[in-house]
């Protein structure tokens, strides 16, 4: 080992990734060695979005493990994969099932009123293109199921399956599906005022919307659900289903039309509250619907329709359609209701006459305020109840320019995603960008499909934003990290989050799943952390067009229970020779402490870097790099506060 004369030191990691700010970010956009100004702020402690993943900083900028993943167990998810085992059953490009929307609803088993039996259940909803034949033309497949989750098998249920037809075929787009959830409370009040069933009646229900393709006939976008029985060949795929009754689809739709644009389910079914089946309660509702949402105890919806007015001349129009207010009077009774409220009972409106542009994000903000976001020239705050509201013009707020999602409240405000990047609206007439490390529609995890409707769904998962493509924000640093690695080709990434209310576990969910193969869903548990993680900086602000000699690194590390477990950390520096041939110095281990003794308390220890050539015993490159993978075997990942290189001054070389 050399005598170094100076330390270049990295102690705090709290920066996060930054990727290419020449626009140039796409899902796998990282630092360009070519260009200087893509190598992000003026210090040291940022990251690539290649080999960074895993990780994240604690309160210090001490570089830790995130929460590690768990495959909920996948055998009641599989039944659904055996649909598509012919080679010819997917369209090519679009193989798969592909996850419209999600939610995690919390349930409480009281056989026992025992609180160790709280579980989560979750409701999906798939999208396909599926020929019945080896080939074809390609219906267009939305259906949801409900089940358990960190437990059996609680219930699956087959809630909807639908067959438009399709022109062309295969569609461009892929189908829209929403989930979300109701508080339904009756309206019909005692003699003494009071309400007739009592808060105890209130009644917590699933909404889901669905809406096929935008691709229609020529000079209608608008394709419609068909109605029919379930062909002969499909049969099979409900043997999961315990009810066989089911000859025709849709199910107990309340009016009776030869075709449906959308179609909007409540479950359970309010007609009968001891089956476990949906009641679809509309079929076309003033316009096809591609987003819904709950907000004031209805169900509101993004409306979309275009028009077409001759080959090749189609309008885009935009709405919001909600349902009235829960009543369950009227219903006989809360166990017999007779009565469900149906498509006749909806109202429409538009958000916002000033700004006709398609609606990108909704969320509702508390009772009497609910946010629409645009496509184009900001949005509009919709203000008091729904059946009287007022419409306040945002028009300086980010639009979403033709992407479409589910936005996440969280504490600083709406966290919401735009082509242009993740912007916060925390009130007023102005939003943040959150997103300045990583430009452009960085989250966009599957560029090659189309989206009808949503294409994620964002959460708050305390104290980071989760957003589509693996992607974290750090509320409390504004730091960016990744959840896995999206570079890896063996899985899909993530496109819908949502949080437990019961244990505080995040549920992540790939965009698509392969027929019977891919995994459906991963549970993330805040309180147990994972044993590897992988770190890569940017380009080391001193060694930028310089010719630097690095003789050692040195590492200030924190080892983690239990003490004999064996921990690694990996260290590997590249860089550009002389000649600009990018190289790799050899791999620097440093293997963890002393049993019983290093743990909990701060470990530093040195290495000499040795370089690729045997001949030469440093390492000399200029835009150097630093990757790390820390990993035990067993347990937490050790913590990592501090990152120095002992550089030679004599040997450094201005490169002109």
């Amino acid at each position: 080992m050399g005598n170094p004369q100076e330390q270049i030191e990295i102690a705090d990691f709290s920066p996060g990734i930054f990727g290419d700010l020449l626009g140039q970010s796409g899902a796998t956009a990282t630092a360009n060695a070519a260009n200087l100004s893509a190598y992000g702020p003026g210090y040291n402690g940022g990251a690539t979005i290649e080999d960074t993943f895993g990780c994240c900083t604690d309160i210090s900028g001490a570089l830790m493990p995130l929460p590690s993943r768990t495959l909920v167990n996948q055998a009641a998810w599989q039944p659904f994969g055996t649909a598509g085992s012919a080679p010819n059953n997917f369209p090519t490009g679009k193989e798969g099932y592909y996850v419209l929307d999600v939610r995690i609803i919390s349930y409480l088993v009281t056989d026992d009123h025992d609180a160790q039996t709280e579980r989560d259940c979750c409701f999906i909803l798939f999208g396909a293109f599926y020929a019945t034949a080896s080939a074809g033309q390609y219906k267009q497949i939305v259906w949801g199921v409900i089940m358990g989750l960190d437990t059996d098998v609680w219930k699956v249920v087959h809630y909807n399956r639908y067959a438009p037809s399709v022109i062309p075929s295969p569609a461009l787009s892929i189908p829209s599906g929403n989930v979300s959830v109701l508080r339904h409370v009756s309206g019909a009040r005692d003699s003494n005022g009071f309400l007739d069933y009592g808060i105890y009646n209130t009644q917590n229900s699933v909404h889901f919307m669905c809406s096929p393709s935008r691709d229609g006939s020529v000079g209608d976008d608008n394709t419609s659900w068909a109605t029919g029985a379930i062909p002969a060949d499909e049969v099979s795929w409900t043997s999961f289903t315990t009810d066989a009754s089911r000859a025709n689809y849709p199910v107990g739709v309340d009016i009776s039309l030869a075709t449906f644009s959308g179609c909007i389910g409540v479950f359970p079914d309010p007609l009968d509250l001891n089956s476990f089946y949906p009641r679809y309660i509309g079929g076309r509702v003033s316009l096809p619907g591609f987003m819904s949402i709950a907000h004031q105890g209805r169900a509101v919806m993004a409306s979309l329709l275009s028009r077409g007015f001759g080959l090749g001349f189609n309008v885009v129009l935009d709405r919001v359609s909600y349902s009235p207010v829960y009543n369950a009077g009227l219903a006989v009774s809360l166990t017999t209701p007779t009565v469900t409220q149906g498509p006749s009972d909806y109202r429409s409106s538009i958000a916002g006459d000033e700004n006709m542009n398609p609606i990108g994000a909704m969320a509702s903000i508390q009772a009497s305020e609910m946010l629409v976001v645009k496509h184009g020239r900001g949005g509009v705050l919709m203000r008091g109840d729904m059946d009287n509201f007022e419409a306040v013009a945002l028009p300086y707020i980010e639009s979403t320019y033709g992407v479409v999602s589910h936005p996440a409240n969280t504490p600083k405000g709406l966290i919401y995603g735009s082509r242009n990047g993740v912007f916060l609206w925390a009130g007023g007439q102005t939003t943040e960008k959150l997103s300045n490390q990583i430009d452009g529609y960085f989250w966009e995890h599957d560029p090659s499909t189309v989206y009808t409707g949503n294409s994620g769904r964002f959460a708050y998962w305390h104290p980071w934003a989760c957003v589509p493509n693996d992607y974290l924000l750090d509320t409390t640093t504004n730091g960016w990290w990744k959840l896995e690695d999206s570079g890896d080709t063996g899985r899909n990434r993530y496109s819908h989050y949502d949080v437990s209310s019961l244990n505080g576990k995040l549920y992540a969910f790939p965009y698509k799943n392969a027929p019977g193969s891919d995994p459906i869903v991963y549970s993330y548990d805040p309180d147990i952390l994972r044993s590897t993680y992988s770190w890569r900086s940017l380009p080391i602000i001193e060694t930028r067009r310089r010719l630097t000699t690095v003789e050692e690194v040195e590492i200030s590390y924190t080892l983690a229970f239990p003490w004999t477990v064996a921990t690694t950390i990996t260290v590997t520096l590249t860089g550009f020779n002389e000649a600009g041939d990018q190289i790799a110095s050899r791999d620097i281990v440093f293997s963890g402490g002393v049993a019983g003794t290093d743990y909990g308390s701060q470990v530093t220890v040195k290495q000499p870097v040795a370089s690729p050539d045997t001949t030469q015993g440093t390492f000399v490159a200029r835009y150097i790099q630093i990757k790390v993978v820390a990993t035990a075997a067993s347990g937490p990942a050790p913590k990592i506060h501090k990152i120095s290189l002992g550089t030679t001054e004599r040997n450094r070389q201005r490169i002109a």
